[in-house]
């Protein structure tokens, strides 16, 4: 897909069994060099897992983790996202019915602004924040 300037590179993939659901997804702008990719697996139990990463010049944040959905009540139930910046622990964001909340790793103090970035992060993700 172009818009005469910038050329992005989409690419899909979808596999499917009787108990599983696998989607991977790519996009990558040559023009800069930023790459984001996804691979999401949902199962008959409804928990959805991810890579997700995003890499933009040097820098690369990934996420990796699982979310349980409750589909009768249309909430969170549970789950566990590890967030890094770089190869080096940067966050954890927890899932609860509530909703997600964000903690810094070890050494790690998040600023509101990170905290927003998290929220991002993960409604990108997962679709809601």
């Amino acid at each position: 897909m172009t818009d005469g300037t910038t050329l992005l590179d989409l690419t899909s993939g979808v596999t499917a069994t009787s108990t599983l659901l696998t989607v991977q997804t790519a996009v990558d702008d040559a023009t800069d060099g930023t790459h984001v990719g996804e691979t999401g697996t949902l199962s008959r139990t409804w928990e959805n897992s991810a890579d997700f990463s995003l890499t933009s010049g040097a820098e690369i944040v990934r996420a990796t983790g699982g979310v349980a959905l409750d589909t009768t009540g249309h909430t969170w139930r549970s789950g566990s996202v590890a967030v890094t910046v770089n190869g080096l622990a940067f966050a954890t964001i927890t899932v609860a019915p509530a909703g997600p909340s964000y903690s810094g790793a070890s050494g790690v103090q998040l600023t509101p602004a990170d905290d927003a970035a998290l929220a991002n992060l993960f409604g990108a993700w997962f679709g809601a924040g």
